[in-house]
């Protein structure tokens, strides 16, 4: 994860992101020059994907919290990780 977000930092660096997303207190995403949005959740590519990661974690963490449900992002069209039930 660490490196995840060195590498998401370091292309906002170079490609001087023209617009961060706010979410609350934290930036939740970038808009890069070429328009295209890099979220700072981890992506997946599917729903499928999503899910078998979230049913990973939840067996890796028998206590605590685990994800809930996947959800696709309105931003970049990934698929990420909820804690929240549905609406």
């Amino acid at each position: 994860m660490r490196r995840y977000k060195r590498v998401v930092r370091a292309l906002v660096r170079k490609e001087a992101a023209g617009l961060l997303i706010p979410y609350g207190k934290r930036i939740d995403g970038y808009v890069m020059r070429n328009g295209e949005f890099v979220c700072r959740k981890d992506r997946y590519n599917s729903r499928e994907h999503a899910e078998s990661r979230m049913q990973l974690i939840a067996f890796k963490r028998s206590e605590g919290r685990a994800p809930a449900r996947a959800y696709q992002c309105e931003w970049c069209n990934g698929w990420h990780l909820t804690h929240t039930k549905e609406c």
